[in-house]
């Protein structure tokens, strides 16, 4: 107040007015200034995570890595102070689209695609005169890309090459444009795109991602020569030692597809010996270990996974790594017990969860095969008593299915159900699947369509109502004639259906589910047909005693049925639920008969009590009657 008092005598009152707007225009910077701050604060914010988030496009172009925690957090900040450029200062509305495009930036970055697409729209709908308008649509179509509306993102990406021709000054948008025509398996049309804005891209780094990119494609379409002189042409930029490391690793690719082997392993050799691939050493030793096992050289296959396992074991490969030797050891060598330990380590350490799964399979397949080995030798001829008697076509057939569905080894398979085959005095459910098995691996395995017949033959003959043989005449591509079990079941199954539906017969259809259960309860129509004629009891007959024993009869036989979990096991709590409050009923109405009957000789006997009775006179007995009819009161 004192400092206030003095400058007005000081300044005099007429220029009272002019302080005031020098003040007012004081405090008008200041909340500028407050302003352009707070923006500058996001921008330096979402600059600083882009800067990094590019380093590490470039690094890993290819993948999908999960955002590092220090860039999502920029892009946050980023997003934070725009807002409250918006909510803060909200009369100044001119530099507001700096701050909604900065917001829509961000969210794309975060792969908050939908986020994105909304700010981006929204500079484009509020702010139509902004400088960014152009640049909003650019990243609105790649937002529509990766959020995988195609349709919109091609006609985004169409609209700018009409409007703004400008952005595709690199063909950046005809790119974009291509990976729309990927992304829709068009492939074809993606390479005439890409070949044609080929020799107009002059920045080399684009040439050499563009160049990596038609390579992709013509690899997908397995054109590898056209893919191997594409890459062999293209230009090599020093100091982009990643992009280089992609050309070398996609030309080892092709060349071990084309079965170029030598080629393929004097490059990898060549690669290995570079400094710049340093840090991808793991990988091009994996691939170096496939070219190896490709030209039989498994002991130096296993020398190059092994230099992996052992010197780069935190590497991004060493599980398949692992793996790998694993399929040496079982296929290559037979050594079953030192293959499972790789199998092992496989699963443990793989990160691509389909290897993790697969060497899981298998070491756990190779448990059995040590567990069933370790009975009497299988593929011992046993006497015809003995086979009878025994396990040994149970134990062949498992032996078998782990060899052809678990190992991928169907030599082996064939092996055991040919074994099986050829006894012919043995009596076992597990024969027409095995004779199934050893037709199908001699037909797709082996190509040895004579041999697969026989066996099919063999099939149709033994078991001529097996679903198996059926299969065994589809297989061969003859007209199905066999009626199997579950073809009759299923047979069945519809009559009692027309009974119940067509027929308006409920009784009969009653009585037919309750045969079907009766003679196949093996199948999936006997456990239909129980719950059919339960369901039937309890719904439309409200017999709860009769239903509830049904019920149970499909739960005990069939515990994990979906039957039993998801409609019996629910049906059945209500049903007990509804016979105990029956009981209760009927246990309320003896109580209280039994109750009426208590009070009721209560009242006699003290009535009796009352009234005593009169001495007894002498008695006199009645007359007998003369025939049945007085008697009766005829």
């Amino acid at each position: 107040m004192y400092f206030t008092s003095r400058l007005m005598k000081r300044i005099g009152t007429s220029s009272l007015y002019h302080l005031v707007l020098i003040l007012s225009f004081c405090l008008l910077l200041l909340g500028g200034c407050a302003y352009l701050n707070t923006f500058y604060n996001a921008k330096a914010y979402f600059n600083s995570s882009y800067s990094e988030h590019k380093k590490l496009m470039q690094e890993h172009p290819d993948s999908t890595i999960e955002l590092p925690s220090n860039i999502a957090m920029g892009y946050d900040s980023a997003i934070s102070k725009s807002l409250k450029v918006l909510d803060v200062y909200h009369k100044q509305e001119k530099w507001h689209d700096d701050a909604v495009f900065l917001m829509g930036k961000a969210h794309f970055y975060k792969k908050e695609h939908s986020r994105a697409i909304r700010r981006l729209r929204q500079v484009q709908k509020e702010f139509p005169q902004s400088p960014h308008v152009p640049e909003s649509y650019l990243y609105l179509g790649k937002a529509y890309l990766q959020d995988g509306l195609l349709d919109k993102a091609e006609q985004t990406f169409n609209y700018i090459l009409e409007k703004y021709p400008q952005l595709n000054k690199n063909e950046q948008v005809s790119v974009l444009i291509a990976e729309v025509a990927i992304r829709r398996e068009g492939k074809a049309m993606a390479l005439e795109i890409l070949e044609k804005i080929r020799k107009s891209i002059k920045n080399p780094v684009e040439k050499m991602k563009l160049f990596l990119q038609i390579a992709d494609l013509y690899m997908d379409l397995h054109q590898y020569d056209k893919a191997i002189n594409l890459l062999k042409t293209s230009p090599r930029k020093r100091g982009l030692n990643k992009l280089h490391y992609r050309i070398d690793y996609a030309l080892l690719s092709c060349y071990l597809k084309i079965d170029s082997l030598q080629t393929a392993l004097d490059l990898a050799d060549g690669m290995l010996k570079k400094k710049q691939y340093q840090n991808e050493i793991p990988a091009i030793l994996l691939k170096k270990g496939a070219i190896l096992v490709q030209m039989e050289r498994y002991d130096d296959a296993i020398a190059s996974y092994e230099r992996i396992t052992e010197r780069y074991d935190t590497s991004d490969v060493v599980g398949e790594a692992w793996f790998e030797l694993g399929i040496i050891y079982q296929k290559n060598k037979s050594d079953y017990e030192k293959a499972e330990e790789c199998f092992v380590k496989a699963a443990s350490l793989a990160k691509d969860p389909e290897i993790k799964e697969r060497a899981a399979k298998r070491s756990e397949a190779l448990k059995l095969l040590a567990r069933y080995r370790g009975e009497p030798d299988s593929t011992d001829t046993a006497s015809a008593a003995d086979t009878a008697t025994s396990d040994w076509g149970l134990e062949m057939f498992r032996i078998g299915e782990l060899f052809w569905l678990s190992l991928d080894e169907p030599d082996s398979a064939l092996k055991y159900y040919t074994a099986l085959a050829s006894d012919t005095l043995l009596r076992d459910d597990s024969l027409p699947k095995a004779l199934y098995a050893a037709g199908w691996i001699s037909r797709h395995a082996k190509n040895d369509t004579a041999t697969s017949d026989s066996f099919f033959n063999m099939l149709i003959e033994k078991y001529p109502t097996n679903i198996y043989a059926k299969q065994a005449q589809q297989a061969k591509g003859e007209k199905v004639t066999i009626q199997t079990r579950e073809d009759t079941a299923q047979y069945r199954f519809n009559s009692a259906e027309q009974k119940l539906f067509a027929d308006d017969d409920m009784e009969s259809a009653i009585e037919e589910y309750l045969k079907i259960y009766e003679t196949y309860p093996d199948l999936i129509y006997g456990r239909r047909s129980i719950y059919a004629a339960a369901w039937l009891y309890d719904f439309k007959l409200e017999k709860n005693v009769t239903a509830r024993d049904l019920y149970i009869e499909l739960c005990d036989s069939f515990p994990e049925s979906d039957l039993c979990l998801k409609e019996a096991k629910p049906r059945l709590q209500v049903v007990e639920d509804t016979l105990r409050v029956l009981r209760a009923r009927k246990m309320q109405k003896e109580n209280a008969r039994k109750q009426s009957k208590k009070s009721l000789n209560k009242k006699r006997s003290l009535k009796k009590k009352a009234n005593p009775p009169s001495p007894p006179s002498e008695a006199v007995s009645p007359a007998k009657p003369d025939s049945i009819f007085e008697a009766d009161g005829e």
